[in-house]
């Protein structure tokens, strides 16, 4: 409902800040695995520098991080275009996000399954968060879980494991 700041990929500038920032969190905060979401928003704006399209503006910002992290770090890109992305990031996450419902499996168990081709082709594919917690059921825990483990992708757990019902941990265990 508000406005909406995104950096310009095609600015010269931008492209240098991004590749700054990226070098410092390697070598100056010890990072090795960087996690960048919301990228659709990367895009936004009807013009860019020197008259880039969209895409040309997203894929420098984005080539900008990756060059500046280098092979030392893991890119894990969410929430974006996902073709202006091939060749940039090591990982990404293929769908929408996942929440503990049925409803809220559903679309990324789908999407799992339509961009299965990406995965160790374009980058390492990452179905969603895996969670099994209540509401689901356990029956629909099972088959979230299954959806994840089967796609052979990044596994990123989501619940409070501490607090995880105990017939929940074999599903985990199992994934």
């Amino acid at each position: 409902g508000g406005r909406v700041y995104a950096l310009d990929g095609a600015h010269p500038e931008v492209r240098q800040w991004l590749y700054d920032l990226a070098r410092r969190v390697v070598h100056d905060w010890g990072y090795d695995y960087l996690k960048i979401d919301f990228l659709d928003w990367a895009t936004a704006g009807a013009a860019h520098y020197g008259g880039l399209t969209q895409a040309e503006a997203y894929r420098g910002g984005l080539a900008a991080l990756r060059d500046g992290l280098g092979t030392e770090a893991f890119l894990h890109g969410c929430g974006a275009p996902l073709q202006h992305a091939a060749g940039l990031v090591d990982g990404m996450r293929i769908g929408a996000d996942v929440d503990a419902s049925w409803g809220g499996i559903q679309a990324p168990a789908r999407a799992a399954g339509l961009r299965s081709f990406y995965h160790r082709t374009v980058w390492l594919n990452d179905p969603g968060c895996l969670v099994v917690r209540q509401p689901l059921s356990l029956e629909e825990a099972r088959v979230w879980a299954s959806v994840v483990a089967a796609s052979g992708g990044l596994t990123v757990l989501s619940d409070n494991l501490p607090k995880l019902a105990v017939d929940r941990i074999p599903v985990l265990q199992k994934t």
